[in-house]
């Protein structure tokens, strides 16, 4: 059977492509790549594709990752296809995130192929992964103790991503271009063996192929495959378990109750564990063996106020028969300043509007006042009215109460976990806090019978009452 035959076969057999779709092909303008253009471009008119080409520019290499650039537009106009393409600054963001060259690049190339997707109104994005590279994505996730989503090595299939060419290996892409006479481009830093996948692809695979024969990548993808059906599975029953033992907090956070989380077999505690890492962070790299032992330690030793750090900046702190994911490192000392019936907020986090009446406040409206909103006499706030996160020596008097009060013995007697005081937001004025948002508002900014303007402020996210605390 023809390539392009077997790439059509493989594209309807797991449902990669329908007819009409629109898809956007991740072209470097390395070998694999440019074949996977021309097999899309070989197919369009059967499937009634819409296609377009897009590039992103690592900026590592200088002259040599533009002339990549000018590459692909060319090759993209002589096909008459649309180009696009991004610059990325792989080099600041491993500076800022302390990641390592190769996995910046790989965080920054797919968030850019994403926004570009999104931009462009496309359905899918197509890279040129092929059967090789799935070898050594297993090898890779093998050797630093992955479980079994990681033997799994990649999906044809990741949401909006497909890898059409996982049926290939590279002796197939490589006669591909031979008899397609097709052009392309090398990366000299696919050479570079100081790059951990370069050592794996240079040394590795080629030594198990003399070994064991060329069925030694075969071997491993269909391990792969394996494993993914297996782990489909775990995955289903671990979505089930997940939605029994965890919920998410009102800061942005993941609560895991300890006691039904311990009565799970431990494949499925892991697969718990994985769920919540995927859901606080957008990267798709897979926790490791140790990082599970850790967690899972953890749990199993009684005692509140210990914690464990995970790749991707997640802590998971225990609080009595708890555990708190948290999806990064606490929030800095930054502020904002409320403006009226405008929403503000801190890193992205809860959303506070202050909006200003004329009048008393409706008596009705009052016995309406939960965590999520708050009304306060506005003659009593002294602007400007600000957003910013708990401060060492911040006091307010808790309503109801003449005397001031620390916020930090507020928030022990109200039974909030250490690790979440430096995430709930405090509405201040002039002279402190008049609201620890979700919970109590100052006392000298109460409504009175005398009240004549009032403030009301909103919040679209908090506790859904102000014991919600483990």
């Amino acid at each position: 059977m023809k390539f392009t035959d077997r790439f059509l076969s493989y594209c309807l057999t797991h449902r990669l492509v329908l007819p009409g779709d629109k898809i956007l092909i991740a072209v470097s303008g390395g070998i694999d790549s440019v074949v996977l253009l021309d097999c899309f471009n070989g197919i369009r008119t059967d499937l009634d594709l819409t296609l377009a080409v897009a590039h992103v520019n690592h900026g590592l290499r200088g002259e040599n990752a533009d002339e990549d650039e000018r590459f692909v537009g060319s090759l993209s106009e002589s096909l008459g296809l649309p180009f696009f393409s991004e610059k990325a600054d792989v080099s600041g963001f491993a500076d800022r995130s302390g990641k390592s060259t190769e996995e910046s690049a790989r965080i920054l190339r797919y968030r850019l192929l994403g926004e570009m997707m999104s931009r462009l109104n496309f359905a899918r994005i197509a890279v040129g992964h092929h059967a090789d590279d799935q070898a050594e994505t297993i090898l890779l996730n093998l050797l630093r103790g992955a479980g079994l989503r990681g033997a799994r090595g990649m999906r044809p299939q990741n949401g909006s991503l497909i890898r059409p060419l996982l049926f290939a290996g590279r002796r197939d892409i490589e006669k591909q271009v031979t008899e397609r006479k097709l052009v392309f481009r090398e990366d000299a830093t696919n050479l570079d063996t100081r790059f951990r996948r370069n050592r794996v692809r240079r040394k590795i695979i080629p030594g198990l192929k003399r070994q064991f024969g060329r069925g030694a990548v075969t071997t491993l993808c269909r391990f792969g495959e394996s494993a993914g059906e297996s782990w489909d599975f775990i995955e289903q029953e671990s979505e089930r378990a997940f939605s029994q033992a965890a919920r998410p907090g009102p800061w942005g956070e993941i609560r895991l109750d300890i006691l039904p989380f311990l009565h799970y077999f431990i494949v499925i505690r892991k697969g718990i564990i994985s769920r919540i890492a995927r859901e606080l962070t957008d990267e798709a790299a897979e926790l490791d063996a140790a990082a599970y032992e850790r967690v899972l330690s953890l749990a199993e030793r009684s005692g509140s106020g210990r914690k464990v750090l995970l790749r991707n900046g997640i802590q998971v702190h225990r609080c009595g028969n708890q555990l708190i994911f948290l999806g990064s490192a606490a929030p800095g000392m930054c502020s904002v300043d409320i403006q009226a019936g405008e929403w503000a907020s801190l890193d992205g986090g809860t959303r506070i509007r202050v909006s200003f009446h004329e009048g008393s406040v409706d008596p009705v409206m009052l016995k309406q006042t939960n965590s999520r909103n708050e009304f306060f006499d506005a003659e009593k706030v002294r602007p400007p009215l600000r957003l910013r996160y708990y401060r060492t020596g911040d006091r307010f008097s808790p309503l109801g109460m003449q005397a001031p009060k620390k916020v930090k013995r507020f928030f022990i007697d109200e039974k909030i976990p250490n690790c979440l005081r430096s995430r709930i937001p405090i509405l201040t004025d002039a002279d402190g806090p008049i609201w620890i948002v979700g919970f109590r508002m100052d006392d000298r900014v109460r409504i009175t019978t005398g009240t004549r303007q009032y403030l009301k402020a909103e919040a679209d996210r908090g506790p859904a009452s102000p014991n919600q605390n483990p």
